[in-house]
């Protein structure tokens, strides 16, 4: 939905003047429309990157036999109250990390934000 706003964020008068000035359909995309829709694609991305490993690990209860999520479970059925912490904190730093690199890539490929 970002993205979708992001596009259509776009200054219809500046389109016009793309299109007075001849802009095929991919200039103004690439020139207009996708720099407009960075950010709100880059907050898609942050939201994204939270969920999808969250989503990893439960995903993982399921029927996998390898991963975070099942080394959390059988952590939990045998009661190993310290590699369950090692593992939520192991999470939570992945996560961390997923996100600060995200924030990294914002920093340098979307210095216009407005926000």
């Amino acid at each position: 939905m970002s993205t979708l706003r992001g596009l259509q964020g776009a200054d219809a008068a500046r389109i016009a003047l793309l299109e007075s000035f001849g802009a095929s359909r991919l200039k103004i995309f690439l020139r207009l429309q996708l720099p407009t829709a960075l950010p709100g694609i880059m907050i898609g991305l942050k939201v994204g990157i939270a969920l999808a490993l969250a989503g990893a690990i439960v995903g993982e209860w399921f029927g996998d036999t390898v991963g975070l999520g099942v080394m959390l479970l059988q952590a939990l059925y045998v009661e190993q109250v310290v590699q369950v912490w090692v593992l939520i904190i192991t999470s939570g730093l992945l996560g961390t990390l997923l996100y600060g690199a995200l924030a990294l890539v914002e920093r340098k490929f979307v210095w216009w934000r407005t926000a």
